[in-house]
């Protein structure tokens, strides 16, 4: 009779047991179901579908958690590190306050959004003594940019055409077409050259008139004196020369060999001591010759001629002058004759 009535009893508790199961998968399978709302002035908290999405400011969830309206809130931190997105590409955030920025990477994507613009005189720090800023693509700057402290551009940067401003760096070398050193107080009328390969100085100016003179291959010019050692032999060529020149003082003109003038028109033989007039072939101190006739005036209708002519003997000379057609010899000297 007890085992008859333990049976019973077993039989009732599962039942119970099975009767709860069955009520709590089908509450749980209801829940997932249909969902749940709390309304508030038709803008509501909205527990929506299976994925038990929550909206608030509206009766629409679309993810997890959606909020249309203005929210207020202390920290948002991530579930986990460097893993989730806060905006994407086609859903930006358009306007963010921000007063410190930690972060490795800063993307601006200016596909379809436009250009990072600061306003207000904000001033934009980047980089600390231990870290730099480096730009893959192009850095456009409406406005000045102001590099502080010891910082530097390196690498290969590109600056385009600097259209003002004042270098204040370093002496920019000669491979790069500067002068290497700063020439700040080079004297007026200095000149550049190369004091060495590579290497740029100047030449103080020197006394008036003189020139600016190679010393060789490899030596340094010079400012110097034109010398009559320093002109090379059969190097002068006197079309080169002024049509007109003016001998100021008294000239000795050493000739050791001969000046032929006009091919033959005056002739002088510095070796010989002869001249030919109209011939370069002499024969006697003074010789004159013409294609047609070989005439000499000595003086003309109002100026008065006279030969002297040393005697045969060597013992004194001889005068010989003209009047109306009859020539005169004789040793006292005429007044006609200097």
């Amino acid at each position: 009779m007890c085992n008859k009535y333990m049976k019973n009893v077993s039989k009732i508790f599962i039942s119970f047991l099975v009767g709860i199961f069955i009520s709590l998968n089908v509450g749980v399978y209801a829940a997932r179901v249909a969902p749940s709302f709390f309304n508030q002035d038709s803008t509501s908290i909205v527990t929506q579908d299976v994925d038990w999405n929550y909206a608030i400011g509206t009766t629409t969830a679309t993810t997890k958690f959606n909020v249309v309206g203005t929210s207020t809130m202390s920290n948002i931190i991530p579930y986990s590190d460097s893993t989730y997105t806060l905006g994407l590409t086609g859903t930006r955030w358009k306007t963010a306050y921000i007063d410190a920025l930690h972060t490795e990477t800063v993307t601006v994507d200016g596909t379809s959004a436009g250009d990072m613009n600061m306003s207000n005189n904000l001033i934009l720090n980047i980089g600390t003594s231990t870290t730099d800023f480096t730009a893959s693509g192009g850095l456009n700057l409406a406005g000045s940019l102001a590099v502080t402290g010891t910082s530097a551009f390196t690498g290969n940067a590109s600056f385009g055409t600097i259209a003002t401003g004042t270098w204040n760096g370093t002496a920019i070398a000669t491979q790069y077409g500067g002068t290497g050193s700063n020439w700040a107080s080079v004297a007026t009328g200095s000149i550049p050259y190369f004091s060495g390969t590579g290497a740029l100085s100047t030449l103080a100016d020197a006394t008036s008139s003189w020139v600016l003179m190679a010393q060789g291959s490899g030596v340094v010019p010079a400012w110097s004196l034109i010398a009559s050692s320093s002109i090379v032999s059969d190097t002068l060529d006197w079309d080169k020369f002024s049509d007109a020149m003016t001998i100021d003082a008294t000239t000795t003109i050493a000739l050791s060999n001969t000046l032929n003038i006009d091919s033959g028109t005056l002739f002088i033989d510095g070796a010989n001591d002869q001249i030919g007039i109209g011939t370069s072939t002499v024969s006697g101190d003074l010789q004159v010759i013409d294609n047609a006739s070989s005439t000499i005036y000595l003086g003309d209708a109002t100026h008065s001629g006279c030969i002297v002519m040393g005697d045969s003997d060597s013992g004194g000379v001889t005068y010989v002058t003209a009047l109306d057609g009859t020539l005169s010899a004789t040793t006292t000297k005429p007044a006609v004759c200097k």
